[in-house]
């Protein structure tokens, strides 16, 4: 911020400071969309769990036991990752080797 005279330099620090403060917001932003990711890949992962365990209990493909934990969660009105978390709890409460996770 170089300035000629004074009054050009407080004309620009209020341009300055919003400048931080924009840029400030923008890394408050990137770190709630991280965060936001990182729960995706995370329920992403404990759905994956629950299709496998489905599959293998019921002998369903993979297309169907995904079927039937959506339609398990549009009929218990609770996300699907919560009810993918359900399967897998379950699973590891009856200490089944395979249902691991």
């Amino acid at each position: 911020m170089s300035s000629r005279s004074s009054r050009d330099f407080q004309a620009r620090v209020p341009a300055h400071a919003q400048g931080l403060a924009d840029d400030a917001g923008g890394a408050g932003e990137a770190a709630g969309t991280v965060s936001t990711m990182t729960d995706a890949v995370l329920s992403r992962h404990v759905v994956s769990q629950a299709v496998g365990i489905v599959m293998e209990r019921f002998e369903l493909t993979s297309t169907r036991a995904y079927e039937y934990l959506v339609r398990t969660s549009q009929t218990s009105k609770c996300a699907l990752r919560v009810v993918a978390a359900e399967v897998v709890t379950r699973a590891n409460e009856r200490g089944d080797p395979g249902r691991t996770a």
